[in-house]
This record gives C-alpha cells, structure tokens and sequence, in this order.
C-alpha cells in the first residue's frame, strides 16, 4: 500500500497540472454511502497527528494474496526534525530507506547509490495527506463504538468507504491510547480484503533508541542522484483526465536503464495514488497492451501513436482503464 503525502509544485506548475486534468474528466457512477460521523473524521485527524508528532518502532507486515513482506520502523521526533527509517526483513536485494522532514533517501547497498528526493509518497502508518474533512467529499468515514485489537494494544474501527465506483475502501484500527495507525486493510465493493498491512510489534512513546533511526550502512561516500527533472506535460502536448477528486502530485521526467526516458505524472484524492507513465517507443516492443491486477494494485497499457502509455494505481481497474483510454496528445 503505498500512501500519499503532500508535495508542493510551483505555482504555473500546479496550474497547468490543474488545467491538464480539467480538460478531460472521468466519469464515475456514484455509490450509496453512509454519512460521514463526525468522531470519524475528528480520529483521522488525530491519527494522521500521531504519525508525524510520535516516537515509535515496530516491526510491519504487508499482505497481498500469498505474498507476505515485512519491514522495521522507527520513528523519532527530535531538534532535528521528524526522522524515520524503513528496512525491509525479507528477500533480496535489501532495501533502507530515511527520511528526515520532507527529503527522503533510499539507500541501494549493492550499487553503493542513494536515491535523493522530495517525498510523495510514505510509508506506513501514514495513511492520507490533505485535511479529513475534504476526504469526506469522496469517502464516508464512519465509526465503530466496539473496539478491536491488534498487536496486543486496544484500538478504535474506522470504516473509510468510497462515494464512487473509481476508488476502493478502506478498514482501519487506530491505536486507542496514542491515535496511531496500527492496521489499514484495502476492500473492494463487496467487503473482500485486497491487501493489508499492520503492526505485528510497536513501541510508542519516549523510549524508541534514536539510534534506531540512523543508517546500517556508512552511506557518507556513496554516490547520491536525483530522481529526475519536473516537465510540463500540458505544454508539451498531453491531455490527461483524472477522476474526481485526484489531483497532481508532481510531473517529471525519470532516466532509466540503457538511456531510457520515461514521463511521469503522479495523480493523488489523499489516499489512492494513481502513476502516468509516458515512454517513447524505440523498435519493435514486445509488451502486450491491455490490463493487469495485483491485489488493489491495477495496470493498464496502451500504445497511442509513437507512444507507450500505461497508467498504475491503487483504484479499480476500470478506473486505470478509463485514464489510460482518454489520454490524448495534440501536436
């Protein structure tokens, strides 16, 4: 599940990026949804607070299907700033990743690199960017009054469902003593669990080790890159709709292997993130267009003129597919 946070864009950057998605919309059919209760919307609040403003460590497991994946947090809040760090336990290559405010590195032991950046997106227990009250335009947050339990520590059931058919819904329990995110479940239309992630061990409080929060490597030599430059995609042509609600997060252009240049626009509603990926075609490719599934995770891609489109997020597939299908370039 990967969360969005807030990124800032130049002025005429953020205009034209608003402009480019005012010029074609999504339709979605909307879905019958409860109210919002105003104790929900208050604890999202609280929760997104907790995460930022807390020290905490623990160990997360992320679930989709058969796969399991688990990763180390640490979270601390001091002089310096707020200050985390994420190793993932399992498989290989391993991957670290710190943050300190809003820049963020990720740390590639094998290739000696460090990925440096502005952070869009986050790691869990952030879950939404914005203000609670603007989600309620697209999702009705509603509480329970019965409690739940996860990782040994007592917490409070929030039910995060989609007015419209272009998102998914989302299960939450929120740590009762601090506010804290512990689990965050992704549901379809019909209660099925797509993915999950949760605390299988958390501390919180005022004894997390700082020391918690430093690299496993001495990453003061290594080579550090950016990740790309910003573009206008509006000026260079591209018409991209958008579902109610999203918004543009960055556009930039990214290098890849054997000097390969991809665009991007990153589209979020303050929990679903959705990817634009523009590539030139080189030859003959031997990608297949159409649709693919993984868990929440859907992808669609399509050939458009010299052009490799393919739209990923975490939405419905019809949703992708929409984008993907309504994307225009005018010469």
């Amino acid at each position: 599940m990967a969360l969005t946070l807030r990124y800032r864009l130049p002025n005429r950057a953020w205009r034209s990026a608003l402009a480019l998605l005012l010029a074609a919309c999504c339709v979605h059919v909307s879905v019958q949804a409860a109210e919002s209760d105003p104790r929900g919307v208050e604890l999202m609040e609280h929760m997104k607070r907790a995460a930022h403003a807390l020290d905490y460590a623990g160990v997360f497991t992320y679930q989709q299907g058969a796969v399991m994946a688990s990763s180390q947090v640490a979270h601390v809040v001091d002089k310096q700033g707020e200050r985390q760090r994420v190793e993932t336990l399992d498989g290989r290559p391993h991957r670290e990743f710190l943050r300190l405010n809003d820049e963020v590195r990720s740390i590639y032991p094998e290739l000696r690199m460090v990925l440096v950046e502005k952070r869009e997106t986050e790691h869990f227990p952030v879950f939404f960017h914005g203000e609670a009250r603007t989600l309620a335009q697209h999702y009705a947050i509603t509480l329970e009054d019965e409690t739940g339990r996860v990782a040994g520590r007592a917490c409070r059931v929030l039910h995060v469902q989609p007015r419209d058919d272009a998102r998914w819904g989302y299960e939450l329990c929120v740590d009762e003593a601090s506010g804290l995110l512990l689990k965050a479940q992704t549901v379809d239309a019909s209660g099925a669990v797509l993915e999950q992630v949760a605390f299988s061990e958390v501390r919180i409080g005022k004894d997390v080790d700082p020391a918690l929060v430093e690299p496993r490597h001495d990453i003061s030599a290594w080579r550090e890159v950016q990740p790309g430059d910003p573009v206008d995609l509006l000026a260079a042509g591209w018409r991209i709709p958008a579902p109610q609600g999203f918004v543009p997060l960055s556009q930039m252009e990214r290098t890849l292997k054997h000097d390969k240049h991809v665009r991007q626009m990153l589209l979020s509603d303050g929990i679903a993130a959705i990817s634009v990926f523009i590539e030139n075609r080189r030859g003959a490719d031997s990608r297949t267009p159409g649709p693919t599934e993984y868990g929440a995770t859907s992808v669609y891609c399509r050939q458009l003129d010299d052009f490799w489109l393919t739209v990923i997020g975490e939405v419905p597939l019809a949703t992708v597919q929409g984008i993907a299908n309504a994307i225009e370039f005018i010469q």
